[in-house]
């Protein structure tokens, strides 16, 4: 890549462009420059936000990329048109996309940010929470030698992954062993058992078994990255890809301890939301009750600086928040929105009613 930057303009031309395989950090960037990293990667991306509330909050105001990002999640092709500022533009197609993704925040915000209805609507339950220590219990200086060699054996461990990864042209198939299938479904069944979902007092029952439907999933992609991690971490050579039984068992002792971390996020949502979504669905009314009473069609669709302007209970919240609460119209209150997406890349959202 390096030497590519150096060429002139002229011979850039006639050569291809080398793509170097990285750990893509999205701090500070854009979410298709994701899409686009994304798309050079043969075996996926891994994406790091440190400040995640950033990335959340960018999230929150556009309701395309919540989506597209859902999708990606199922694995599901993504193809779209990349507009340029004239006009012109190009067409991007990622076949079965995968990414892995982490962010990292403080708590308060999230109790301060995040809704019970963010977790219905399906964005954040695909999402897996940990906690980490507080800042003042991590003392300076604190690592013993021990710590400092794992550490450095576990940056090597991931680089030989990572080249090994990067050198098949191949997807790696892994195969569960009938041990691993017949120990997930036991599992699978206690963790959807009416006295474990009551365990977790906090978490509302629909939101828990949304939650879990997908979780189950993930306990299989913990167990895959495990697997591999153990092979190359005991530099055994020969890769064979059958999961064992072992690796179904860690991964749902992380789905246990998520859930425990989840339970006390909702504790701490539970009070500032019994009061926002009362207060949300009050302002929900008065967008549905503005489009019925002016006849609002999808041939008269009005945008958010309309109703900004047009109805007192919008005109004091801030654009993020408008979105939130229009996003959460659509959800429960029939009102209807669509994407106009101008020549430069802009996207506008118009939103409409049709039953008066």
């Amino acid at each position: 890549i390096v030497k590519y930057n150096k060429l002139s303009k002229k011979d850039k031309e006639s050569v291809k462009r080398p793509v170097k395989q990285s750990l893509y950090t999205g701090n500070s960037s854009t979410f298709e420059g994701m899409i686009k990293k994304l798309s050079y990667q043969t075996h996926g991306l891994i994406a790091q936000y440190d400040e995640a509330n950033i990335f959340l909050t960018k999230m929150n105001k556009n309701l395309t990329h919540q989506a597209i990002a859902t999708a990606i999640y199922e694995m599901e092709t993504y193809n779209h048109d990349l507009v340029g500022a004239k006009g012109v533009g190009d067409f991007m197609e990622i076949d079965d996309p995968f990414m892995s993704m982490t962010l990292a925040s403080t708590s308060q915000w999230l109790y301060e940010q995040i809704s019970f209805k963010d977790f219905k609507t399906g964005y954040l339950n695909r999402m897996v929470f940990y906690f980490g220590n507080k800042q003042y219990d991590i003392i300076p200086f604190e690592n013993t030698p021990d710590d400092e060699i794992r550490f450095d054996e576990f940056q090597k461990v991931s680089l030989r992954i990572w080249d090994f990864l990067y050198a098949k042209k191949e997807k790696y198939i892994f195969k569960f062993s009938k041990e691993a299938k017949l120990e997930h479904q036991r599992q699978y069944k206690i963790y959807f058992n009416q006295e474990t979902i009551k365990r977790y007092k906090n978490i509302p029952e629909d939101i828990y078994i949304g939650t879990m439907i997908r979780l189950s999933t993930t306990v299989l992609k913990y167990a895959m990255i495990l697997k591999i991690f153990e092979v190359f971490y005991t530099n055994n050579e020969l890769i064979d890809n059958q999961i064992e039984k072992k690796f179904i068992d860690m991964g749902w002792k992380l789905i246990n301890i998520h859930l425990k971390n989840l339970d006390i996020l909702m504790l701490n949502m539970s009070s500032k939301n019994t009061i926002q979504d009362n207060f949300i669905d009050i302002i929900a009314k008065s967008i549905q009750a503005f489009l019925i009473k002016n006849k609002i069609t999808q041939d008269s669709k009005v945008s958010i600086s309309y109703l900004k302007n047009h109805i007192a209970t919008l005109k004091k919240i801030d654009s993020t928040k408008c979105y939130d609460i229009l996003k959460y119209t659509c959800d429960n209150y029939n009102v209807n929105m669509s994407v106009n997406i101008a020549g430069n890349g802009r996207e506008t959202i118009y939103y409409y009613i049709d039953n008066f």
